[in-house]
C-alpha cells in the first residue's frame, strides 16, 4: 500500500514547485499575455464580421402528366407501364441549383467576379461595396471569360483628386502595372487585357479614398462560394432545402441566394417549356397525316359500301364480329401498340429530328428515353453558348448518337415481340377463317376496313389529349422551387467569436510566457555554468 501511495504522489503535479519555479518571471507572463490578449483584440478590431444568411425553398412534387389515355389505347399504354410521371427528387434539385452554370449565371448578373473595397486606415475594418462603390471597373464579358487569373488593382486618391496612385496585380507575376493619373476614366493596359477604371455616382469628390478592386473568372468566384455556401434538404422526410451563405456583406449575400433560388425556377420553366414545344410541333404533324389517312380510309369505306351495294355495314359485320370478337381486339391492341412503337422509332429516325427531344416521355420506358432527354438537352444548351468545333459539343453529339442506336435497338426489340405475338393471333384467326366457311369475302374485307379506321382512330384521339396535356403543360409556368423563406440574415455574426478569440490570446499568452521563461532560465544556467568553469580554472 505505501509504495502505491507513493508512486501516486509522484504522479501528482507538484504546483507549489511550479509556482515557486515561474514565481520570478511573473513579468514576463504579464507582457506575454498583453501582447498576445492584445493582438486578439486588434484582430477582432479589424477584422470584418461574417455573417449568416438563410433562405428556405420547397421543391415542387406534381406529376408531369397524367397516365390516362383514350379508348383501348390507354389500356394499351396501360399493359406498358407507360404514363404517369414521379415526383422530384430533392438531390437532383440541389444539384440543379448549385450547378456551375446556375451559379455562372447568377454571378455574372450580380457582377460578383468583380470585388469593391477600401481601408481608411492601417487598424480600421475593410469597407466592403456592393451597389454602392465610388469606383468601377470594366472590362467586356467575353474577355473576363477567357482571363485565367484574378487581377488586383490599389489606388490611393488625395484629397485633390490629382496624382492618383495606381497598382496593379495579376495572378503569379505580381505588380505588372504601377504608375500615377490624374482623372478618370483611366485605362490600364494588361497582358491579359484592357481594364477601363471609372468613377460612379457614389465617388464624392474631396475625400481621401484608399480604394481596393479585385476582377477574377466567374469561375473562381464559384470557388470560393462552394466554400461559404451550404446546400442542404431540412430532413428525409421533408421536400424543402436549406441554403445558408456566410458574408462579409449582408446585403450582396441575400441578394445572391435570392437570384440563385430565382435563376434555378427560370432554368427549371424553360428547360420545361423547350421540351414541350418540341413536343407540339410532333403532334401537330402527326395530327396533319393523321387526319388524311382518316379521310382516306373513310373514303374506302364509302367506295367499298357502293361496289359492293352494302346497305347498312354494322348489320353485314356483325356476325363476324360477335364469331371472333376476342381475337380481333388481340389484334386491334397488337396492331395499335406496333403503330405507336413505329411512330417513335421515325421519330429518332428522322433526320430532321437528329438531335431534338423526344416526345411522350412519359410513354416510353422510362430509363433509357429519359436518359437521352437529359442527354440532348445538355447538347442544345452547349450548342447555344458554343462553336460547332467545340471539343465537349463533339463529345455530347458522340455520346447521343451511340444512346440513339440503343434506344432504337430497344424500341425493335419491343416491336418483334409485338410482331411475333401478332403473327401469333393471325395464324388463330387464319384457323378460326377456315371453320368460317360461310363467311361471304365481302364482310371480311369490310371487317379490314373498318379496323385500318378504328386504329388511326385511336391513334388520333391519343394525339388529341396529348395536344391538350401539352397546351396545359405550357399554359402552367409553375416555379420549380417555391421560397418559403426569402433570404434574411441572422443579427450576430458567426465569425470572429468575440469570446473564443480573446481566449485564445489568453492560452497563447500564458503559454509564451512558458516557453519565454524557460529560454531565459536555460540562458541563465548556460551563464552560470561557464561562470563556474573560469572559476575553477
Amino acid at each position: 500500500m505505501n509504495t502505491e501511495n507513493n508512486i501516486k504522489s509522484s504522479e501528482k503535479i507538484d504546483l507549489t514547485a511550479i509556482w515557486n519555479k515561474y514565481k520570478p518571471f511573473w513579468w514576463v507572463f504579464l507582457i506575454s499575455i498583453i501582447g498576445c490578449v492584445g493582438l486578439s483584440l486588434l484582430y477582432l478590431k479589424i477584422k470584418s464580421p461574417m455573417f449568416l444568411t438563410k433562405t428556405m425553398v420547397m421543391v415542387n412534387q406534381d406529376d408531369e402528366e397524367s397516365s390516362g389515355a383514350v379508348g383501348g389505347l390507354g389500356a394499351l399504354m396501360s399493359s406498358f407501364s407507360i404514363g404517369g410521371g414521379g415526383g422530384s427528387n430533392v438531390e437532383d434539385e440541389m444539384l440543379k441549383m448549385s450547378s456551375h452554370t446556375n451559379m455562372t449565371s447568377v454571378i455574372k448578373h450580380l457582377e460578383l467576379n468583380k470585388t469593391y473595397w477600401s481601408k481608411p486606415g492601417l487598424f480600421d475594418r475593410k469597407i466592403w461595396y456592393y451597389g454602392n462603390s465610388p469606383l468601377k471597373v470594366v472590362i467586356p464579358d467575353a474577355v473576363l471569360d477567357t482571363i485565367s487569373v484574378t487581377t488586383t488593382f490599389k489606388l490611393d486618391i488625395p484629397k485633390d483628386g490629382k496624382n492618383i496612385s495606381l497598382k496593379v496585380k495579376q495572378g503569379k507575376e505580381g505588380t505588372i502595372l504601377k504608375t500615377n493619373f490624374d482623372k478618370f476614366p483611366y485605362i490600364a493596359k494588361t497582358p491579359y487585357g484592357t481594364f477601363t477604371i471609372d468613377t460612379t455616382k457614389y465617388f464624392v469628390k474631396g475625400e481621401k479614398l484608399n480604394f481596393n478592386a479585385s476582377i477574377c473568372n466567374p469561375s473562381v468566384t464559384i470557388e470560393d462560394i462552394n466554400e461559404r455556401i451550404a446546400i442542404n434538404q431540412v430532413s428525409k422526410k421533408a421536400n424543402a432545402i436549406l441554403i445558408d451563405l456566410e458574408d462579409a456583406n449582408i446585403d450582396r449575400a441575400q441578394d445572391f441566394l435570392n437570384t440563385l433560388v430565382a435563376s434555378y425556377n427560370e432554368r427549371g420553366i424553360a428547360d420545361k417549356n423547350e421540351q414541350a414545344l418540341s413536343t407540339s410541333k410532333f403532334i401537330e404533324e402527326r395530327l396533319i397525316q393523321l387526319y388524311k389517312d382518316l379521310e382516306d380510309a373513310e373514303t374506302k369505306i364509302e367506295d367499298y359500301k357502293s361496289q359492293n351495294q352494302i346497305v347498312d355495314a354494322t348489320a353485314e359485320a356483325e356476325y363476324t364480329f360477335v364469331r371472333k370478337e376476342r381475337i380481333e381486339a388481340g389484334m386491334l391492341e397488337m396492331e395499335t401498340q406496333a403503330a405507336v412503337l413505329q411512330m417513335i422509332k421515325d421519330f429518332l429516325n428522322s433526320p430532321e429530328n437528329k438531335y431534338n427531344l423526344v416526345p411522350f416521355t412519359t410513354d416510353f420506358p422510362e430509363e433509357p428515353i429519359t436518359a437521352y432527354n437529359e442527354l440532348v438537352l445538355q447538347r442544345l444548351k452547349l450548342e447555344s453558348t458554343t462553336k460547332e468545333n467545340n471539343v465537349a459539343l463533339k463529345s455530347l453529339t458522340a455520346q447521343v448518337d451511340a444512346m440513339r442506336k440503343n434506344v432504337i435497338a430497344t424500341i425493335d426489340k419491343q416491336l418483334q415481340s409485338t410482331r411475333i405475338a401478332l403473327a401469333d393471333m393471325r395464324r388463330e384467326a387464319s384457323s378460326a377463317e377456315k371453320r368460317m366457311t360461310g363467311i361471304p369475302r365481302m364482310e371480311r374485307e369490310l371487317t379490314a376496313l373498318y379496323r385500318d379506321q378504328v386504329i388511326k382512330n385511336e391513334i388520333y384521339g391519343y394525339l388529341l389529349q396529348k395536344r391538350e396535356e401539352n397546351q396545359l403543360k405550357l399554359m402552367r409556368n409553375t416555379p420549380k422551387g417555391k421560397v418559403i423563406d426569402v433570404a434574411h440574415t441572422d443579427i450576430k455574426p458567426v465569425s470572429p467569436n468575440k469570446i473564443v478569440v480573446p481566449a485564445l490570446g489568453l492560452i497563447f499568452g500564458v503559454g509564451g510566457g512558458f516557453v519565454i521563461s524557460n529560454f531565459i532560465e536555460s540562458r541563465r544556467n548556460r551563464r552560470n555554468k561557464k561562470s563556474t568553469k573560469s572559476i575553477e580554472v
